[in-house]
C-alpha cells in the first residue's frame, strides 16, 4: 500500500508542477501581448504626430503661396 501512496504523491507533485508551468507560460504570453499593445499604441501616436506635422507644413505652404499671389497681384 505504501508504494501506491508514494506513486499518488509523485503524480500529484507532477500535476502541480505542470500547472505551475502552464500558469507561468500564460503570464509570459499576457506580458508579451501587453508589450505588443504598448508598441502598437506608440506607433499610432508617432503616426498621428507625423500626420499633424505634415498638415501643418501643408498649411504653411498654402499660406506662403497665398502671400506670394497677393504680392504678385499688388505688383500688377
Amino acid at each position: 500500500m505504501k508504494c501506491q501512496c508514494d506513486a499518488d504523491e509523485e503524480e500529484e507533485e507532477e500535476e502541480e508542477e505542470e500547472e505551475e508551468e502552464e500558469e507561468e507560460e500564460e503570464e509570459e504570453e499576457e506580458e508579451e501581448e501587453e508589450e505588443e499593445e504598448e508598441e502598437e499604441e506608440e506607433d499610432e501616436d508617432k503616426d498621428e504626430e507625423e500626420e499633424e506635422e505634415e498638415e501643418e507644413e501643408e498649411e504653411e505652404e498654402e499660406e506662403e503661396e497665398e502671400e506670394e499671389e497677393e504680392e504678385e497681384e499688388g505688383c500688377l
